[in-house]
C-alpha cells in the first residue's frame, strides 16, 4: 500500500520496474546532447519567450531545455464497472481481442517521446492482461476501489495522478480515444514544447466547432445584430474539450491542483481522430469505423 491510493504490483520476475537511471540519462542526452541544463532539475512553467538580451535569452532557453530533459509519464486511468458500456475497457473491439486497453497500450508504448506509462485501475482483468507486456515503460498500479467509483471526481483523480507520479511532465489520456495513435501523441508532444516556448503552460486537445451555438439568452459565438445567419466557415470556432490528451508539468498539479495550467494551448484534433467512446452506440460506431479502415488505431 502506498500514498497514491492503491497498491503497486511487483511480480516474481521483477516485471514491474521504474525507468533505470541509465535510460533516464540516455533520454536526457537525446533531448539535449550538450547538457546545457547542468544540474538544474526544476523550473517555472510558462515563461519561455526569447529576450533580446543574450544573457536572459540564454537563461530562458536553458530552462526550456531543462524541461525537455525531464521525463514524460503517461497517466492512464481505467475504472472497473462502466455503467453505460459493460466491460468497455477490455471487451473485444474490432480486431483487438482485449479491446480498448489493448489498443491504447500499443499506441502509448510505441510513442518514443513517452518514457513511462502508468496504468491505474481497480480492474483485475485489465491488470492480468497488461502484465503480458514485458515493457520497462509500463507500470501497473492497483487503485483502491474508493478511488474508482462512478462518483469519483476528476479533481480526486488529479490528486491521485500527482501522488503516483513524482516528477516531470504528465500526459493524461484515456482508452476511450482509440483513434489517437502513437503519431498523434508524438505530434501533440512536439506542439507542447513549441507552446511552452510561446508562453503557454500546458496543452489539451479540443474539437473545434463551427456552428450556430445558442443558450437560453441567444447565440454565444456570433452577433445577430451584425449578421443574422453568417456563413459557418466565418464563425470563430468554439473549442470542445475532447479529453484525448492533457499535458502539463507536475508542478502545475502541485500548484494549481489541476491537469492544465492557467494558459493551456488548445491543440485541435480532427473530429474523427478525437472520437470518444462513452455510450453503447459510440462503441458500435467506433468499432465499425475501425473494421472498415475508416479510422486508424
Amino acid at each position: 500500500r502506498n500514498r497514491s491510493g492503491g497498491t503497486s504490483i511487483s511480480r516474481p520476475d521483477g516485471w514491474l520496474r521504474q525507468i533505470p537511471d541509465r535510460r533516464r540519462a540516455q533520454r536526457q542526452n537525446q533531448r539535449n546532447p550538450r547538457g546545457v541544463w547542468g544540474a538544474q532539475r526544476s523550473a517555472p512553467v510558462g515563461c519561455y519567450s526569447h529576450s533580446s538580451s543574450s544573457g536572459v535569452g540564454q537563461y530562458l532557453r536553458s530552462i526550456k531545455v531543462t524541461l525537455m530533459s525531464e521525463m514524460i509519464t503517461c497517466f492512464l486511468p481505467c475504472r472497473k464497472g462502466s455503467e453505460r458500456v459493460l466491460r468497455k475497457n477490455i471487451k473485444p473491439f474490432a480486431d483487438f481481442e482485449h479491446g480498448l486497453v489493448e489498443v491504447k497500450l500499443r499506441q502509448l508504448l510505441a510513442t518514443p517521446e513517452i518514457d513511462r506509462v502508468v496504468l491505474s485501475t481497480n480492474d483485475e482483468e485489465l491488470l492480468d492482461f497488461a502484465a503480458n507486456y514485458k515493457s520497462e515503460k509500463l507500470v501497473l498500479h492497483r487503485r483502491e476501489d474508493a478511488l474508482a467509483l462512478s462518483s469519483t471526481s476528476t479533481d480526486e483523480l488529479v490528486a491521485h495522478a500527482h501522488a503516483l507520479i513524482d516528477d516531470g511532465h504528465i500526459l493524461w489520456t484515456h482508452v476511450t480515444s482509440p483513434f489517437v495513435t502513437a503519431e498523434m501523441y508524438s505530434s501533440a508532444i512536439a506542439q507542447y514544447w513549441a507552446a511552452l516556448e510561446q508562453g503557454y503552460d500546458s496543452l489539451m486537445t479540443t474539437t473545434p466547432i463551427h456552428g450556430f451555438l445558442w443558450n437560453e439568452q441567444g447565440p454565444i459565438n456570433y452577433d445577430r445584430n451584425a449578421e443574422k445567419w453568417p456563413r459557418t466557415q466565418t464563425l470563430e470556432p468554439v473549442h470542445e474539450v475532447n479529453s484525448a490528451i492533457f499535458l502539463a508539468h507536475r508542478d502545475i498539479y502541485s500548484r494549481l491542483e489541476d491537469r492544465i495550467g492557467s494558459r493551456p494551448y488548445l491543440h485541435a484534433l480532427d473530429k474523427l481522430v478525437a472520437y470518444d467512446i462513452d455510450w453503447p452506440e459510440d462503441f458500435l460506431i467506433a468499432m465499425t469505423l475501425a473494421k472498415l479502415g475508416l479510422a486508424k488505431t
